[in-house]
C-alpha cells in the first residue's frame, strides 16, 4: 500500500468524516462486514439496499428472491485481524480534480460455520432431519487443506512477503505452489482457495475475504459501503 496514496486519501477523507483514521479503518468497518455477510446469507434485501452501492445492489437483486432453506456460513468470530490492503480516492471524471469516492479494500480473516438458515432468518436445529440431510460433508475440503498454504502479506513498509499457514514458514519470494486468495463470487459461499485452516472436531472454517467499501465524498453526510466482495 503506497504511503503516500494512503496519506493524502487519509487526509481528504477526515475532511468529510470527523475522526477518520486509516489505522482503525479495518476495525470501524468490521461490523458492517459482519452485518453484511449475515444479511446476504438471510436474503434481506432491504438491509441489503442500506450496505451497499446502488450498483451492487442491482447484481445482488437480480440473484432472486428467498428460498424456503439456504444454505451458508455464520460468523462466530475472527482468526485474525484484518488489514487494510487499499486506501485511495477516486475522481468523479478525468476533467474532474476533487475526488468524488474513497475506497478502502479489507482483508477480513472470519471463523465461519456451515449453517441452514431458514426463510424467517433463523438457523435450523442441527438435530432436525432436514439440516442432516441438507448438510454437505467436509472431508474433501478438509483433505485439501490439511497442509496448510502459503497466503501473501505485507510488512509495515509496504514489501510483500508469503507465509505459510501451518509451518508459520515465512519468505519474500513467492512460493512455487502459492495460489493467491481469489475473491468469492458470494460473501456467504467460500472456496477452497479462500480457506486458511479448518477445525474439523468442531466443524469450523478459518478463512480470508477481501471486501471493497466505498465512500461517497460528495454527499452531505457520507457513509461506507460495500462496493464488491
Amino acid at each position: 500500500m503506497g504511503h503516500a496514496k494512503t496519506l493524502f486519501a487519509a487526509v481528504t477523507i477526515g475532511r468529510k468524516v470527523n475522526g477518520f483514521s486509516a489505522k482503525k479503518i479495518s476495525r470501524d468497518l468490521e461490523d458492517l462486514y459482519v452485518a453484511f455477510f449475515e444479511n446476504y446469507s438471510i436474503s434481506d434485501k432491504l438491509k441489503l439496499r442500506e450496505m451497499m452501492t446502488p450498483h451492487l445492489y442491482s447484481k445482488i437483486k437480480r440473484a432472486g428472491g428467498r428460498s424456503k432453506h439456504r444454505e451458508g456460513f455464520q460468523i462466530v468470530g475472527f482468526h485474525d485481524n484484518a488489514n487494510l490492503l487499499q486506501l485511495r480516492v477516486l475522481r468523479q471524471s478525468a476533467n474532474s480534480n476533487e475526488p468524488a469516492y474513497a475506497q478502502a479494500t479489507i482483508s477480513f480473516k472470519p471463523t465461519v460455520k456451515p449453517v441452514l438458515f431458514l426463510a424467517d432468518g433463523s438457523v435450523a436445529d442441527p438435530s432436525s432431519p432436514s439440516r442432516r440431510s441438507r448438510t454437505r460433508t467436509t472431508d474433501t475440503v478438509v483433505s485439501r487443506n490439511e497442509e496448510g498454504r502459503w497466503r501473501k502479506a505485507m510488512d509495515k513498509s509496504g514489501k510483500e512477503y508469503y507465509y505459510h499457514t501451518i509451518s508459520r514458514a515465512v519468505q519474500w519470494n513467492v512460493p512455487d505452489d502459492y495460489t493467491a486468495v481469489r475473491a468469492s463470487t458470494e460473501p456467504n459461499k467460500i472456496g477452497e482457495d479462500s480457506i486458511v485452516s479448518i477445525d474439523a472436531d468442531e466443524g469450523l472454517f478459518h478463512i480470508e475475504q477481501r471486501v471493497v467499501f466505498e465512500l461517497p465524498l460528495l454527499q452531505a453526510s457520507p457513509q461506507w459501503r460495500v462496493a464488491s466482495f
